[in-house]
């Protein structure tokens, strides 16, 4: 599954470049190898508002034990200093045992038209005023 993770991250940074922060990577830290915490930078970005505009990703802004929370940034990314308006946009994405690469693509060309229609309306609200 690690591999499949890695295959999701770095087709993240090559799609998105420096609008993805992956969140959690430390150095000296461990992670679980199926999970994957990131945020796509930029405004009106916010992870449950990306989420809803993707129809083949299953995916979460964080654990279920605080799912009760998706409008508030997660405690945990709070408390090892990433910002609140980047932990406001967080992902949470994790793969399986039989997440292929295609399944990847899917999900990030999801992504990819999320982030471009919402970018365009924050930016044609921008200019009316």
């Amino acid at each position: 599954m690690r591999e499949v993770r890695d295959f999701l991250e770095q087709q993240l940074k090559d799609r998105f470049g420096s609008s993805v922060q992956f969140n959690g990577k430390l150095p000296g830290s461990e992670r679980i190898p199926n999970t994957c915490n990131v945020s796509i930078l930029g405004q009106g970005l916010q992870g449950q508002r990306v989420l809803s505009r993707c129809p083949h990703l299953q995916a979460s802004v964080g654990s279920a034990c605080h799912s009760h929370n998706i409008n508030r940034p997660s405690h945990i990314l709070l408390a090892i200093g990433i910002p609140c308006e980047v932990a406001g946009n967080a992902l949470r994405l994790s793969v399986g045992r039989h997440t292929t690469k295609q399944d990847i693509d899917l999900v990030l060309q999801d992504l990819q038209e999320a982030v471009s229609a919402i970018t365009a309306e924050e930016q044609s609200t921008q200019n009316s005023c």
